[in-house]
């Protein structure tokens, strides 16, 4: 075999790998890229779903979520995967799976330190790929109760804050509802537009032998108290009593 030849096949050869190289980059890219768009990494996600039935379009589109919801609550937004210390909070993650609906759900809370954000992540999917089962609001980047911020209050908005309108929304909607047997049930509230007030909706259940002024008196000291462990002000609550 002469030289030009050898010279003609390693040209050959050496085209043939190099595009075998440009495929398999191509794949890799194609392959570990959001196909909704960017996202944010939720950095030990994978430590928990680990040995988990798991649903990769399911975890694309919540990471595509986080981006847009955490850009909702910042004055300057973040491009995506820009930030890197987006954890799993110790203790909240839960998947279960309802055999008989063939549905399973994971939900969780992520914490953002360098952004003192935190947020609840929930998402559903089913085996065979039916919407039948899947709760309207079963897949989500939402906001917290505040008393479950550990970095504090930051004036959380996300989709369903904003499709609800802003100006009808109020945070004691978070920890609703609250049931108390054979004394009251909180389940709405009527916001004060313009203002940080709400009315509270309280099915209470009166005894017809208590007198009816002080029980409702009682009520409303325990509800004050609560709404105060929730690190809500209760003076910006007024109680609407149905009995």
């Amino acid at each position: 075999m002469d030289s030009y030849t050898k010279k003609r096949i390693m040209i050959v050869v050496g085209i043939f790998l190099a595009i075998v190289v440009c495929i398999l980059v191509l794949w890799v890219i194609t392959s570990t890229k959001n196909r909704y768009g960017e996202e944010l990494e939720i950095s030990n996600l994978s430590s928990y779903t680990a040995g988990n039935p798991s649903n990769q379009n399911n975890i694309d589109a919540i990471q595509r979520n986080l981006l847009l919801t955490v850009n909702k609550n910042l004055s300057k937004p973040v491009k995506g995967d820009s930030v890197k210390d987006i954890i799993v909070r110790k203790r909240t993650y839960v998947q279960s799976f309802n055999s008989q609906n063939r549905v399973h759900s994971v939900g969780f809370i992520v914490d953002i330190k360098s952004l003192r954000q935190s947020y609840n992540v929930t998402y559903q999917w089913s085996d065979d790929g039916s919407t039948k089962y899947l709760d309207e609001y079963g897949t989500g980047v939402t906001c917290l109760a505040i008393d479950k911020l550990i970095y504090g209050d930051f004036n959380c908005v996300d989709t369903q804050i904003l499709e609800k309108g802003r100006q009808y929304y109020n945070p004691v909607e978070k920890i609703l509802p609250r049931i108390v047997e054979y004394k009251y049930s909180i389940k709405s509230y009527k916001t004060i537009l313009d203002t940080d007030k709400a009315t509270l909706d309280v099915e209470a259940f009166v005894p017809s032998w208590a007198d009816k002024a002080a029980t409702l008196d009682s009520y409303s000291n325990e509800i004050k108290e609560w709404i105060k462990s929730k690190k809500l002000n209760p003076d910006n609550y007024y109680f609407n009593y149905i009995y």
